[in-house]
């Protein structure tokens, strides 16, 4: 992926290289800024843990895994129905305990993938843990279609 102004250019392992422009990727990280600070201000949380779409479904996951170092194991991911991903840009806010604050984030090149997934363990106390998926996460597709999340959440008390 190569940025160039006002578009970037994403080259696919076929060598094929697919145009967007540069400010849709700024957009989308300022609009999940201001996502991630209506759900902090959320007094609940509905859990959701995979979500259908128009171009694909994504899920979220969080549990107990057995540690008491680390109490905690969130599981996240996509997967598309139509065609394979190019890039993808993550965030999944986690929100424990005693006022426990973690933002996940992955991104990169996927050459040409359905589906993708990531994972993510923490410290804390033991309590009510919820995780959800910022709605501003997406996937782009060969074609340069851009595949949002619909948010899934996960909560449970560990």
């Amino acid at each position: 992926m190569s940025k160039d102004g006002s578009r970037i250019d994403i080259t696919l392992a076929s060598g094929r290289v697919v145009h967007g422009p540069a400010r849709l990727f700024a957009k989308a990280k300022a609009r999940m800024l201001a996502d991630r600070r209506a759900r902090s201000a959320s007094p609940s949380v509905t859990p959701h843990t995979t979500l259908p779409g128009d171009c694909g479904s994504s899920f979220v996951a969080i549990g107990y895994q057995n540690s008491a170092a680390k109490p905690y194991l969130m599981n996240t991911g996509f997967t598309l129905y139509d065609e394979p991903a190019v890039s993808y840009d993550w965030w999944v806010q986690i929100d424990g305990p005693g006022g426990y604050y973690y933002s996940y984030e992955s991104s990169g090149g996927l050459a040409e993938r359905w589906s993708w997934s990531g994972s993510h363990t923490g410290t804390g106390s033991f309590g009510r843990w919820s995780a959800m998926v910022d709605t501003q996460s997406w996937a782009v597709t060969t074609t340069g279609g851009v595949c949002s999340s619909l948010g899934p959440t996960d909560s449970h008390s560990l």
